[in-house]
């Protein structure tokens, strides 16, 4: 329910249209009439959900020192610091989307993570002061096939390679 409200989010933050709009516009006014209804059954509030999520990223990486200028960071010092995070895909998506101030469709539909997969990222100050967030390792899942683990593919819809 959760990646539901943030993905509702996101298209009306993307495209300037509510659910509604874009389900009407594409699947028609019955079934867009269906998916608004269930959706205030459930009392949601798609756009105040994303907000609290960055926000929430956002806090937590003021505190070490990263501020967020519109689409970019500042740091203050260099932080040698390690910060885990443990997500499901949607979150982690919505989270990478707004460090590398990109759309999150572009990470939803554009990438696969595993269930328990990792995905490290570091940052380096490409100009003095300004932080970039730059992927090391996205969705690995070593430490499964390691451990004689089963890999997840729940959510891919192609056929996985397990080499």
């Amino acid at each position: 329910r959760t990646q539901g409200k943030v993905l509702l989010k996101l298209i009306d933050r993307e495209t300037e249209y509510t659910a509604y709009e874009v389900l009407r516009e594409f699947r028609g006014g019955f079934i867009a009439g269906f998916w608004q209804g269930v959706s205030k059954i459930f009392g949601q509030n798609l756009k105040a959900e994303y907000d609290r999520v960055t926000a929430g990223l956002d806090a937590l990486l003021a505190s070490y020192g990263y501020t967020r200028h519109g689409g970019y960071y500042t740091c203050r010092e260099t932080c040698e610091k390690t910060i885990v995070c443990f997500c499901h895909f949607g979150i982690t998506a919505v989270l990478l989307a707004h460090l590398w101030n990109v759309s999150p469709f572009a990470v939803l539909h554009g990438a696969f993570l595993a269930p328990t997969s990792v995905t490290v990222l570091n940052t380096e100050e490409r100009q003095p002061g300004i932080a970039y967030f730059r992927c090391q390792m996205m969705g690995d899942t070593s430490h499964l096939l390691i451990g004689g683990e089963p890999v997840s593919y729940y959510a891919s819809y192609a056929e996985p390679f397990q080499g």
